[in-house]
């Protein structure tokens, strides 16, 4: 219930912040009309300038041709993009086929039911970053963070209720003895 009262007076004062700020960028405008037609000259700029220092509107704007509302044309929606293929010199791996030693580390987690196994890609990546962290002596508070937050994410963006704790400390077990060997 407190959270609905903080989200509800934010979303008004982020509304009273955008009135005030509209309000501010329209009066900054001198008038109605936005568009430059000829270079201004001293009759007309100054109406504009006595408007923008708020005395409120001149004889120029009530004789402003009207803005029209309607909106531009824009586009439905965006080309799709094409896949283009690696350059030859590309300096990254170009295969990401998992490899046999991947498939028994997924193989562990899965049997652990660690679900974060599921994403293969992301949980082998976080395998590595184990391996790569330990040989680099990061502290292992460091990894456990980072592997806790993997998985919790991944939890969270699948819906799954998880002991992220548990799976993690699994997680990095896991991975130091099917991959970091």
């Amino acid at each position: 219930m407190k959270s609905t009262a903080h989200r509800s007076r934010f979303g008004a004062v982020a509304a009273a912040a955008a009135v005030v700020a509209l309000a501010g960028g329209l009066s900054a405008c001198g008038g109605n009309d936005s568009t430059v037609s000829s270079t201004p000259s001293a009759a007309t700029s100054a109406p504009a300038t006595t408007a923008a220092a708020g005395s409120g509107a001149t004889s120029a704007d009530a004789t402003a041709r009207p803005v029209d509302p309607r909106p531009t044309a824009v586009p439905k929606t965006a080309p799709p993009e094409t896949p283009q293929a690696l350059p030859s010199d590309y300096p990254g791996p170009t295969d990401t086929a998992l490899t046999q030693r991947d498939e028994v580390f997924l193989d562990a987690l899965r049997s652990q039911k660690i679900g974060f196994a599921e994403a293969s890609d992301s949980a082998v990546s976080t395998g590595n970053y184990v391996c790569a962290a330990e040989s680099s002596d990061t502290p292992a508070d460091q990894i456990h963070a980072t592997v806790l937050a993997t998985i919790a994410l991944d939890a969270q963006s699948r819906g799954a209720q998880v002991d992220a704790e548990k799976d993690a400390a699994a997680f990095i077990a896991t991975a130091q003895s099917k991959l970091c060997t």
